[in-house]
Order: C-alpha cells, then structure tokens, then sequence
C-alpha cells in the first residue's frame, strides 16, 4: 500500500475534507491553494493521481477521488488518531525475516518471544541450552491456554551444581501447575535459543 506524504495529506485535508471528494476542477485547487501561499499544488495533485488516489477525467480538467484513495485516507487518519491515543508507541519485531538479539540482551530476546507466544494457536516448541524460572514464567500464559508446550534443553540440567538444580526444580514447579508441558533432553550441542509455534487459524 502507497503512503500518503505530509504535503498529501494536508491538501486532501485543507482541501477535500471541506470540499467533498467528488470531482473538482484542477484549476480550481490550485487557485485555492495558491491563496494559501501553498506552492506545491500542481506536483501533489500529480502525485496523488500516479498513486491512484485521484483519478483525473478524460479531458483532463477534474478529478475527484478513488475508493482506493479514500480508504487509503481514512486509513491514515485512523492510524495517526491511534498513535496520538496511545501512551506509548508499540513496536513489532516477530515479522522480522530475522532479528539479531546480541549476547546479554535478554529485553529484546523476552520481548521477542512474547510477541510468538501471543500469535500461537496449538504447540510452542523452545530449544534453549540454559532454561530457568523467566522461561517458565513466558510461557505460562500459554500453558493456561492448555496448550501444548514442548522443551529441549541440554543434559547439562541433570547436574548437580546450584543452577541446574534450580532449574529443575522451577521446571518440576511449573509441569505439576501445567501438565501439557514436556521438557526432554539432548547429549548434543545447543548453542542459540529457538522457538516456534503452531499459529492460531487466520495468523501470520
């Protein structure tokens, strides 16, 4: 979908909002715009006919709006009411082709995977090298969902140092809460965190 730019905006805004969206004379917008010390008429009516906003008559004299523009309008009103209305401005960053989370950074690698538990539907599955209570703790809301909950860890958990035994214990906790949750263990080598999940019908 195009964009409508600022200059768009505030003509389709100054101009149509009042005037209606049916079909104008270009002659006349420029007029008008003119009187408004607004000198870039002619190149956004332009550009709003190149990106099928306005639709320009036969003879070349009108033009008057899209049902693609208007909606496009509309949904750029909508959204900039929508940004103006929230506190703060929410970001996503699961529909990323890929993100890189460096080493430490463990608010943008919890933040990632909430936004996949959210849109999971069925199964999660996580192959984490070092799981511990925060992990349990992300994945909660879904086993309350009853959904299925599948973990891969290193045998590294079956030790006995502080860390692993914590571990176990938190997971121990968290399967007698949600018994839809299984933990399996692998002699390999796991390096990174992975996760993935059966998305709800309708999802990307």
């Amino acid at each position: 979908m195009a964009e409508l730019s600022e200059k768009e905006l505030w003509v389709i805004q100054v101009y149509f909002e009042t005037r209606g969206f049916g079909a104008h004379r270009i002659l006349d917008i420029r007029l008008y715009l003119h009187r408004l010390s607004f000198s870039y008429a002619e190149q956004v009516i332009g550009s709003l006919i190149e990106k099928n906003v306005l639709s320009k008559s036969p003879d070349g004299v009108s033009v008057k709006f899209t049902d693609y523009g208007l909606g496009l309008y509309r949904a750029t009103v909508q959204a900039q009411k929508q940004w103006e209305a929230e506190p703060i401005a929410k970001v996503s960053v699961s529909n990323q082709d890929e993100v890189l989370i460096r080493a430490g950074d463990m608010y943008l690698a919890n933040h990632l995977l909430r936004e996949i538990f959210v849109s999971v539907g069925k199964e999660v599955a996580v192959i984490d090298p070092y799981v511990d209570a925060p992990l349990f703790d992300l994945l909660a809301s879904l086993a309350e969902k009853q959904l299925g909950i599948r973990i891969v860890t290193s045998n590294d958990i079956l030790g006995t140092g502080a860390r692993q035994k914590n571990a176990m214990l938190a997971y121990k906790a968290f399967r007698a809460s949600y018994p839809t949750a299984e933990m399996k263990t692998h002699t390999g080598d796991l390096h990174d965190r992975f996760a993935s999940g059966t998305a709800r019908p309708g999802s990307t």
